[in-house]
Protein backbone atom coordinates (compact mmCIF):
# COMPACT_ATOMS: atom_id res chain seq x y z
CA UNK A 1 0.00 0.00 0.00
CA UNK A 2 1.56 2.96 -0.92
CA UNK A 3 -0.71 5.85 1.09
CA UNK A 4 -1.93 6.03 4.40
CA UNK A 5 -5.15 7.74 3.37
CA UNK A 6 -5.88 6.26 -0.05
CA UNK A 7 -4.79 2.78 -1.75
CA UNK A 8 -5.15 -0.13 -3.51
CA UNK A 9 -3.59 -3.56 -3.26
CA UNK A 10 -3.72 -6.77 -5.29
CA UNK A 11 -5.20 -9.64 -3.15
CA UNK A 12 -5.71 -12.37 -5.95
CA UNK A 13 -4.46 -13.89 -7.56
CA UNK A 14 -0.91 -13.65 -5.63
CA UNK A 15 1.40 -16.22 -4.57
CA UNK A 16 -0.68 -19.77 -5.06
CA UNK A 17 -1.68 -22.05 -7.49
CA UNK A 18 -4.74 -21.27 -9.15
CA UNK A 19 -7.04 -23.41 -10.66
CA UNK A 20 -10.05 -22.38 -12.68
CA UNK A 21 -10.65 -19.13 -9.87
CA UNK A 22 -9.84 -21.65 -7.17
CA UNK A 23 -6.81 -21.57 -4.41
CA UNK A 24 -4.94 -24.56 -4.65
CA UNK A 25 -1.47 -24.23 -2.35
CA UNK A 26 0.72 -21.52 -1.73
CA UNK A 27 3.48 -20.86 -4.33
CA UNK A 28 6.53 -18.84 -4.30
CA UNK A 29 5.17 -17.39 -7.69
CA UNK A 30 1.82 -17.16 -9.02
CA UNK A 31 0.40 -19.53 -11.13
CA UNK A 32 -2.76 -19.71 -12.75
CA UNK A 33 -4.27 -22.11 -14.90
CA UNK A 34 -7.86 -21.50 -16.59
CA UNK A 35 -9.50 -18.11 -15.52
CA UNK A 36 -8.92 -16.30 -12.46
CA UNK A 37 -10.83 -13.46 -10.62
CA UNK A 38 -8.51 -10.12 -9.61
CA UNK A 39 -9.54 -8.94 -6.41
CA UNK A 40 -8.46 -5.68 -5.03
CA UNK A 41 -8.70 -4.34 -1.45
CA UNK A 42 -9.07 -0.30 -1.52
CA UNK A 43 -9.38 2.85 0.72
CA UNK A 44 -10.95 5.69 -0.62
CA UNK A 45 -10.05 4.40 -4.18
CA UNK A 46 -12.73 6.69 -6.42
CA UNK A 47 -12.14 4.33 -9.74
CA UNK A 48 -9.72 1.96 -10.83
CA UNK A 49 -8.23 0.92 -14.18
CA UNK A 50 -6.98 -2.85 -14.60
CA UNK A 51 -4.01 -3.34 -17.22
CA UNK A 52 -2.67 -6.62 -18.48
CA UNK A 53 0.80 -6.28 -19.82
CA UNK A 54 0.25 -2.51 -20.20
CA UNK A 55 -3.33 -2.49 -21.92
CA UNK A 56 -5.79 -1.17 -20.17
CA UNK A 57 -8.78 -3.97 -19.61
CA UNK A 58 -11.05 -2.64 -17.16
CA UNK A 59 -12.15 0.65 -16.13
CA UNK A 60 -14.69 1.50 -12.97
CA UNK A 61 -14.88 1.24 -9.82
CA UNK A 62 -15.47 -2.53 -8.84
CA UNK A 63 -12.96 -4.30 -6.85
CA UNK A 64 -12.81 -7.52 -8.67
CA UNK A 65 -12.62 -8.09 -12.35
CA UNK A 66 -12.49 -11.58 -14.22
CA UNK A 67 -9.41 -12.36 -16.47
CA UNK A 68 -10.68 -14.99 -18.89
CA UNK A 69 -9.15 -14.24 -22.31
CA UNK A 70 -6.85 -16.98 -23.59
CA UNK A 71 -3.34 -16.54 -22.37
CA UNK A 72 -0.18 -18.49 -21.76
CA UNK A 73 2.72 -17.68 -20.36
CA UNK A 74 4.27 -14.41 -17.98
CA UNK A 75 2.12 -11.52 -17.48
CA UNK A 76 1.76 -8.16 -15.25
CA UNK A 77 -1.29 -7.71 -13.79
CA UNK A 78 -1.40 -3.72 -12.80
CA UNK A 79 -4.45 -2.00 -10.64
CA UNK A 80 -4.17 1.50 -10.81
CA UNK A 81 -6.34 3.34 -8.32
CA UNK A 82 -7.53 7.08 -8.83
CA UNK A 83 -8.60 9.14 -5.30
CA UNK A 84 -9.08 13.11 -6.92
CA UNK A 85 -6.19 13.99 -8.81
CA UNK A 86 -3.87 11.45 -7.22
CA UNK A 87 -2.90 7.44 -7.85
CA UNK A 88 -1.63 4.42 -6.60
CA UNK A 89 -0.93 1.33 -8.02
CA UNK A 90 -0.03 -2.34 -7.91
CA UNK A 91 1.01 -4.85 -9.54
CA UNK A 92 1.11 -8.74 -9.76
CA UNK A 93 3.15 -11.18 -12.53
CA UNK A 94 1.70 -14.00 -12.93
CA UNK A 95 2.43 -16.85 -14.95
CA UNK A 96 -1.10 -17.93 -16.94
CA UNK A 97 -2.29 -21.12 -18.98
CA UNK A 98 -5.74 -20.19 -20.18
CA UNK A 99 -7.01 -21.72 -23.31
Amino acid sequence: MLNETFSIFIQKPRNHLYINDREIIPLQKTVVIGKITVEMETINIDSIEIYVDGVLKYKGNETQWLFDEKAFGTHEIKAVGYHDSETCEDSVEVFMVNW
